[in-house]
C-alpha cells in the first residue's frame, strides 16, 4: 500500500468550518433551557386549570398570552426535536443520499408539524 504524506490540515481542508457545529451545539442548548420554563409553565397550567370543563380550556387557550406561549412552545419544540435528530443523523447515517433524505424528511416534518400546530391552536 501506498503511504499518504498528506497533512492533517491538507485532509481536513474542504470539510467545511467547525463553526456550524458549535451553532448547532448552541442552538440545541438554548432551545433546551428555553423549553424549560415553557414546560413548568405548561405543567402549572394543566394542574390549574379544570382541563375536563371544555369552557375552562377554551378560555385558557382563547387567552391571548397562552395562545402565544403555546405557539412559541410548539415552535421551540420541534426546533429542539429536529436539531437532537440531525445530530443523530449526521452522526450515525453514512450513505450521503439517505443522510440527505432524512434531514430533509425531518426538517420537512418539524415545519409541518409546527405549522399544524399553529392552525390548531389559532383555530380553537
Amino acid at each position: 500500500s501506498m503511504t499518504n504524506f498528506r497533512t492533517d490540515i491538507s485532509k481536513a481542508r474542504g470539510l467545511g468550518s467547525a463553526k456550524s457545529g458549535v451553532q448547532h451545539f448552541i442552538a440545541q442548548r438554548a432551545s433546551a433551557i428555553i423549553l424549560i420554563p415553557l414546560c413548568i409553565w405548561f405543567g402549572f397550567s394543566v394542574v390549574t386549570t379544570d382541563m375536563v370543563n371544555y369552557d375552562a380550556t377554551y378560555d385558557w387557550i382563547s387567552s391571548p398570552l397562552t395562545t402565544f406561549l403555546l405557539i412559541f412552545s410548539f415552535v421551540i419544540l420541534y426546533y429542539h426535536c429536529q436539531l437532537g435528530l440531525q445530530t443523530v443523523i449526521e452522526d450515525y447515517v453514512h450513505q450521503p443520499f439517505l443522510k440527505l433524505a432524512s434531514l430533509l424528511l425531518i426538517k420537512t416534518a418539524a415545519l409541518a408539524l409546527a405549522i399544524f400546530s399553529i392552525y390548531i391552536i389559532l383555530h380553537l
